[in-house]
Parts: C-alpha cells; sequence; structure tokens
C-alpha cells in the first residue's frame, strides 16, 4: 500500500504534464447517471511527495439542481421561524 501512493502521485503528475501541453486542463468523469466530476489540472499543488491538491468539482443534472435549490429556499423559510411542528410543504415534491 505505501507504494501505491507514490505511483499514483507520479501518474497524476505525468498525466498533468502530458495534458498540459495539449491544453486540456479538464477532465470529466461520470459519478451517476445525472453527475459528472470535473477535475481541474491547473489547480494541482504538490504539498509534499506523495500529497497533493486539485479541485474536483460536481455538476449535476438541471432538473436535479433546480429541485435542491427549491429546496434549501424552502428549508431557509423555516429557519425563519420558531420551533415547533409545521406542516410540509406542497409544492417542492410536484
Amino acid at each position: 500500500m505505501k507504494l501505491s501512493v507514490p505511483i499514483l502521485s507520479i501518474l497524476l503528475v505525468t498525466c498533468r504534464l502530458s495534458l498540459a501541453g495539449q491544453d486540456e486542463r479538464f477532465v470529466e468523469i461520470p459519478f451517476v447517471e445525472d453527475q459528472t466530476f470535473i477535475y481541474d489540472f491547473g489547480t494541482v499543488h504538490i504539498i509534499q511527495p506523495g500529497r497533493f491538491t486539485i479541485v474536483r468539482t460536481l455538476i449535476a443534472s438541471a432538473e436535479r439542481m433546480a429541485f435542491e435549490l427549491k429546496a434549501l429556499d424552502t428549508l431557509r423559510t423555516y429557519c425563519k421561524r420558531p420551533d415547533g411542528n409545521y406542516p410540509p410543504p406542497t409544492d417542492v415534491l410536484r
């Protein structure tokens, strides 16, 4: 297991250098049916041998993002209310 971390680090740095020459800065990897991870090789930062950071962004489908934003907006209205039992909103799960 100790050997796999340096090998992975070398592989990622090599991939970054080879992709940088081709101006391919981003790599998209499908995660689940409606989500995609996007890695930005322009943000790779070596912390120490075998340790690095890279910026990853998760993108979902438009319908999923709209649902999550609506749910957050609804939750914000409940946060303003005092503690108690309230009926669930009727328009979130349509």
